[in-house]
């Protein structure tokens, strides 16, 4: 009996140890890479970002410029400010978890588009007068990144970011150079965000970072004629606000992203026009193959 005891409470502890192994190895094989490629973790982290910009646009047409009972303007720019840090979190996860792969960098590109298309429509709505430019913006910011990768990807390239041998200093430096990209980035969408801040009732309430009075505005006669410019082109609030001079902090990094936008766009052109030969050898391989 004792002997029969004794086996079994081994049997018992080599199943525990079992268990223990294989849900640790498959805890541990979450983050490493394996066979379902759709739930690898920067992927995971791609679906909150489409769910939460979809969140986002939800409550910036559901009255969130003009209704400041339900805070859905504050509810708006708070989940598409979580959907812009998890674009940078899906990256990190994704080099962490050795986790790269196309789906995911096609899931985050296709986010991108859409996030900052999104954005452009509903200020387009808001700022009547500025629909055109908004319609530009979002033709150049699609025309460029798909050129951009459909050539890369045809000349043989591992990417649209693969730009070590570009012709073009900027994109070199955009694309090589995490910090410069992050301050083009993050320009480009805190003045989109505070733009659509500018226009609603809560959010444009809150104060600004830098004091600036009403006496120092007037005294100031620089101040003063930017601070009416802003108000007349725009239509946004004081200087004295916080969404006007995140405006004003926002523009020069916006304006270096746009120049890059047209940059990668040229740089495209100019590659695919350049491989055009190698790209009619491979039709004819085809055709030949075909027949």
């Amino acid at each position: 009996m004792v002997r029969k005891s004794s086996i079994s409470l081994t049997n018992s502890s080599k199943k525990k140890s079992k268990n223990a192994s294989s849900s640790s190895s498959s805890s541990s094989s979450f983050f490493t890479r394996h066979s379902n490629v759709y739930v690898y973790v920067p992927n995971i982290i791609g679906y909150a970002r489409l769910l939460l910009v979809f969140v986002s646009f939800y409550y910036s047409s559901s009255g969130g410029r003009t209704n400041t009972k339900n805070h859905a303007g504050f509810i708006s720019v708070f989940t598409y400010l979580l959907s812009f840090i998890c674009d940078e979190l899906d990256g990190r996860f994704a080099r962490k978890c050795n986790q790269c792969t196309e789906f995911g960098a096609v899931l985050d590109m296709v986010t991108d588009r859409l996030a900052t298309t999104g954005l452009l429509i509903i200020l387009s709505n808001i700022y009547s007068e500025m629909q055109f430019v908004c319609i530009s913006l979002i033709f150049l910011d699609i025309s460029s990144h798909w050129l951009q990768m459909h050539s890369q990807l045809a000349i043989g390239k591992r990417g649209h970011k693969d730009m070590r041998e570009s012709r073009f200093r900027l994109l070199r430096l955009y694309y090589a150079n995490r910090i410069f990209m992050g301050v083009c980035c993050v320009s480009t969408e805190v003045l989109y965000l505070c733009l659509f801040m500018a226009k609603d009732k809560e959010l444009n309430a809150i104060p600004g970072l830098v004091p600036i009075s009403k006496e120092i505005i007037k005294r100031v006669s620089f101040i003063e004629t930017f601070d009416s410019f802003l108000q007349k082109t725009l239509g946004v609030g004081s200087l004295r606000t916080f969404a006007t001079q995140f405006i004003v902090l926002a523009i020069p990094g916006f304006l270096l992203k746009q120049i890059a936008n047209i940059a990668q766009l040229r740089s495209a052109v100019v590659a695919m026009c350049e491989h055009e030969p190698e790209f009619a050898a491979k039709r004819e391989e085809a055709g030949t193959k075909k027949n």
